[in-house]
């Protein structure tokens, strides 16, 4: 181990030095071994078939074949060096130099061969080009790749975890060996220079803007390949008869692990949970953590987004919606079937919401009844009726106000509103619904009136509060409507 790498021969280039011991050490190798020892018996036992003269020729060159591999393993030449060629970092160096070479060199063959293609007829440039993709061996691709699945089945089926045993140890190596926090540096670290070349791919492509509109051009034509492909599955399932499909659908959704599903949902409702606690541990008493990194995110987002821009964009977003359905139902004239089946069977769409709705409700009466009617109090209890109230208080406030600033803000509103209503077909809606309403409700009126005109007796009686005065205006005016006195 303590010798010391020999001088080169002067007459040797460094290439030269380096290709030999690169042969030494595949010449080294256990790999070369075994393949001169299975190759070469036979070559010379396919060479001499039945014939007893070469059997014997055949014995004798695999015999010195064998005596000069050996020779070849633990001569100078090979055995000089104590260490391997691949790991010098000249070996490393001259290497990187060839296989760039090589691999310009390949570029500049197909940059050869695609000019000569490019030249070629254009029937000639067809045959050539069909023949190179007929001639690729599809069959045989297709044959090994079912032996391959074959293989693995048959592997599966004597043990179904034979891949994760084999991949455990290495790949607990490999996540030993890899430092994510050098990854995490050397991501974090490459983020701006990624963003400054991709300014400059993109600045450069824009420099060209027709060739970028070209590029973009693209999607349109890349979308349609996928609507395509996707109209064609379709119809392909649709030429299956309705059991079969159903059938095949149905299979599918039998293979779907409902458990693992609920597995999920628990994890992440452990996980928001666990998040919410330590939003709370992390942050003040009043301030939970996650809120405060919220309000801050959003706070930078509000104060570099131009407000008068934005909602620009939404309003034109708006009236672009508008516009599309405006266009749609307009499109629907040229199909009137659809749109008068579109208004036939929405009320069977509305009807199923209303089924599902009423076996919820329905559901609750197959609860336990005390444990249900305590859930239900719970829930109703957990309702903050201070902040709904609140709510209804700054809206009155808000209303108070623009009031005292437009007196006649309410009233011009209400007043186009009326204007715009004909009076005539309002006066016949009214008249027609109010005497069906009053047939059919009449029942429910009968049950509810009495003790509805009781509450409205007791509130309507003196009581000692600011709103009396009113109340009492209120009465006289009554009185005098129906000619009665006090």
């Amino acid at each position: 181990m303590g010798m010391s790498e020999p001088p080169s021969p002067p007459s040797r280039t460094r290439d030269n030095i380096l290709l030999s011991r690169l042969i030494a050490d595949v010449v080294q190798t256990k790999k070369v071994q075994d393949l001169v020892d299975t190759l070469v018996p036979e070559i010379a036992r396919l060479w001499a078939g039945q014939n007893y003269l070469k059997k014997i020729l055949a014995r004798y060159f695999e015999k010195r074949i064998r005596k000069s591999y050996e020779q070849l393993k633990h001569s100078p030449e090979v055995t000089q060096y104590t260490t391997s060629v691949v790991e010098e970092p000249e070996f490393i160096s001259a290497l990187s130099e060839h296989l760039i070479t090589l691999l310009n060199d390949a570029i500049d063959i197909g940059g050869v061969l695609v000019k000569t293609i490019e030249k070629l007829p254009s029937g000639e440039k067809e045959r050539l080009l069909g023949d190179i993709i007929t001639s690729l061996n599809y069959a045989r691709s297709g044959e090994l790749l079912t032996i391959k699945a074959r293989i693995i089945n048959e592997i599966h089926e004597r043990n179904p975890t034979f891949f994760a045993e084999r991949i455990g140890a290495g790949f607990n190596k490999l996540i030993e060996q890899i430092d994510f926090g050098e990854i995490k540096d050397l991501v974090d670290n490459s983020a701006h220079d990624a963003a400054a070349a991709l300014k400059v791919v993109n600045d450069i492509l824009w420099q060209y803007p027709s060739k970028a509109v070209c590029l973009i051009s693209l999607l349109p034509t890349v979308a349609n390949l996928f609507i395509t492909s996707f109209k064609d599955n379709a119809q392909q399932l649709n030429n299956i008869s309705p059991d079969l499909l159903t059938d095949v659908v149905l299979s599918l959704i039998r293979h779907i692990d409902g458990k693992a599903i609920g597995g999920l949902i628990n994890e992440l409702a452990e996980l928001a949970r666990k998040l919410h606690t330590g939003s709370a541990l992390l942050g003040d008493p009043n301030m939970p953590q996650f809120p405060r990194e919220l309000s801050r995110i959003l706070g930078e987002i509000a104060g570099t987004v131009d407000g008068k821009l934005l909602w620009k964009a939404r309003v034109a977003l708006a009236e672009g919606k508008e516009s599309v359905v405006n266009t749609w139902i307009e499109a629907q004239k040229v199909n009137p079937d659809l749109l008068m089946r579109r208004i036939t069977n929405y009320p069977s769409i509305r009807n199923a919401h209303m089924r599902a709705l009423s076996k919820a409700v329905a559901s609750i009466e197959e609860l336990p009844e005390r444990e249900a009617l305590e859930a239900i109090a719970h829930a109703a209890t957990e309702l903050d009726m201070v902040e709904l109230a609140e709510i209804v208080n700054l809206l009155c406030t808000l209303a108070n106000r623009i009031r005292e600033t437009k007196p006649d803000f309410a009233s011009s509103m209400v007043a186009q509103f009326a204007h715009s209503l004909d009076v005539h077909e309002f006066h016949k809606t009214v008249k027609w619904l109010a005497e069906d309403l009053a047939q059919s409700f009449k029942p429910l009126a009968r049950a509810a009136l009495p003790h509805l005109l009781n509450a409205l007796c007791d509130y309507m009686k003196p009581e000692d509060d600011p709103y009396q005065k009113d109340m009492d205006a209120a009465l006289a005016s009554l009185r005098k409507l129906l000619g009665t006195k006090e």
